[in-house]
C-alpha cells in the first residue's frame, strides 16, 4: 500500500471514534513496512486540506476499470487544485456504492444492477 493511501486510511480511521487501543493496533497494521516520514507528510497535507480523501465504499470488490471510471468522474466533479487520494473499501452491509469527498456524499443503490 502506498504512503498516500496509508495516510488517507489513518485520517478516515481517526474519524471512527474507536477505542484508543483498537485505533493504535489498526494504525500499526496500516503502517507496517511504510516510510513513516512520507505517511506523516501526506497525513499533514490531508489535515491541512491540501489533499482530499475520496472514500469509496462498495458492496462488492470493484474491478480496476470500475475504479478508474469512478476516479475520472470524481476528479471531474471536484476539479480542484488539491490532489485527491482514493480509498476503496468493501463493506458487505451496504447495498451499492457510496462516495464521500470532504463534506460531499453520493449514494448509489445497486440493487438489481449488474457489473
Amino acid at each position: 500500500m502506498n504512503e498516500k493511501i496509508i495516510a488517507a486510511n489513518l485520517f478516515l480511521l481517526k474519524g471512527k471514534n474507536l477505542d484508543p487501543v483498537i485505533f493504535n493496533i489498526k494504525s500499526a497494521q496500516l503502517m507496517s513496512g511504510a516510510n513513516l516520514d512520507d505517511v506523516l507528510k501526506y497525513y499533514t497535507q490531508i489535515v491541512e486540506k491540501k489533499m482530499l480523501v475520496a472514500e469509496v465504499k462498495s458492496a462488492i470488490e470493484l474491478l480496476q476499470d470500475q475504479k478508474d471510471t469512478i476516479i475520472k468522474a470524481v476528479s471531474q466533479k471536484f476539479n480542484q487544485e488539491e490532489e485527491i487520494v482514493y480509498v476503496f473499501n468493501v463493506e458487505k452491509n451496504i447495498k451499492g456504492l457510496t462516495i464521500k469527498v470532504a463534506d460531499n456524499q453520493i449514494d448509489f443503490d445497486t440493487a438489481g444492477m449488474y457489473f
